[in-house]
C-alpha cells in the first residue's frame, strides 16, 4: 500500500473562453476577480486573475476557434465557489444588480446553491454550507 504525497492547496483553475475580454469583464464585475498578469502562450492570449479575499486564482485562456465545441470536448463541468451562508442574500442582490440570470437559491444537501453561467455558458455555482443545526447528507 502506497501513501500519496500531500499537496498544499489548489494553485489555479484554467478555463478556455471564446471572448477573453468579455470573460475577463464578467469575472471581474460579477465575482470580484482582478487581473494580475496577462500574456500570450502558443499564439493565444490569457489573463490570470485573483480573487483577493479568498486568494483563489483563475486563468482565462482563449479557446481554439477551430477546436471542438465544448459539449463534445472533455473538460471541466462547472466551477463551484464556497460562500458564507449569511452572504446568500447579498449575493442574490449583487447578481441581480449585475444583470446576471440566477437559478436559485436552492436547498441542496450541501447547503444552499446559487447557479449562474459565465459568458460562454460555463456553469458557476456559489455554494453555502447548511444553516447551523441542519444535518448535511
Amino acid at each position: 500500500m502506497s501513501t500519496t504525497p500531500a499537496f498544499a492547496a489548489v494553485s489555479h483553475v484554467q478555463l478556455r473562453v471564446r471572448d477573453l475580454e468579455a470573460s475577463e469583464d464578467w469575472y471581474t464585475r460579477v465575482l470580484g476577480f482582478a487581473r494580475f498578469v496577462a500574456g500570450e502562450s502558443g499564439g493565444r492570449g490569457y489573463v490570470a486573475m485573483r480573487h483577493r479575499p479568498s486568494r483563489f486564482t483563475l486563468v482565462l485562456s482563449e479557446a481554439d476557434p477551430e477546436g471542438p465545441t465544448p459539449p463534445f470536448r472533455p473538460g471541466i463541468d462547472h466551477l463551484a465557489l464556497a460562500i458564507p451562508r449569511e452572504d446568500v442574500p447579498a449575493w442574490v442582490d449583487h447578481l441581480a444588480a449585475c444583470g446576471v440570470h440566477l437559478d436559485g437559491p436552492h436547498d441542496v444537501p450541501e447547503g444552499a446553491s446559487l447557479l449562474l453561467a459565465d459568458p460562454d455558458g460555463m456553469q458557476v455555482e456559489l455554494l453555502a454550507p447548511p444553516a447551523p443545526g441542519v444535518p448535511s447528507a
